[in-house]
């Protein structure tokens, strides 16, 4: 090692984060930006030269982002409470739907049964209307075959063979 050269002392992260009294998560937010210059990868690990301590305006950019980060996550947090608001607004309105359809499902089943049970009924006439029309056919038969031996004279009458009726 020459003599005009500075030894150089490497940080962690860690190392870097607890001096600096800011969070890991801060410190590797700006490995990318304000402390690119410093950042040295040694064996697959990152370590920030300790000149980035002397660095004057980190401690600012530290404070300044976690403002931001607050500021930013509490954007969002109310942005999440809005969306959740609304969200069961919409769960509610959903919920009520859901009891109208089953009211309305619950009379359409009442109709249906109401219309199987007059359907029923309008069948069981139909029978009772069929028979009366087959009663009413034989009776309207024996009127008939009444009405010929009626005009008939007497002789035919008691001279003709009998004529059966059907029932």
């Amino acid at each position: 090692m020459e003599q005009g050269e500075k030894v150089r002392k490497l940080l962690t992260i860690k190392e870097y984060a607890a001096i600096k009294q800011v969070s890991v998560q801060a410190v590797y937010q700006r490995l990318n930006k304000s402390l690119k210059r410093y950042l040295i990868i040694e064996n697959g690990v990152k370590m920030l030269d300790s000149a980035a301590l002397d660095e004057p305006t980190i401690k600012g950019a530290f404070n300044s982002t976690f403002i931001q980060d607050s500021s930013d996550f509490q954007v969002r947090f109310n942005e999440l409470e809005s969306e959740k608001k609304i969200m069961q607004a919409k769960i509610d309105e959903q919920r009520e739907t859901i009891e109208r359809l089953k009211q309305e499902l619950e009379q359409a089943r009442d109709n249906i049964k109401h219309k199987d049970e007059q359907i029923n009924e309008l069948t069981q006439n139909v029978l009772v209307l069929a028979q009366n029309a087959q009663e009413l056919a034989r009776n309207s038969q024996v009127l008939q075959l009444q009405a010929q031996n009626k005009r008939k004279g007497i002789f035919a009458r008691l001279f003709a063979p009998k004529e059966k009726v059907s029932n």
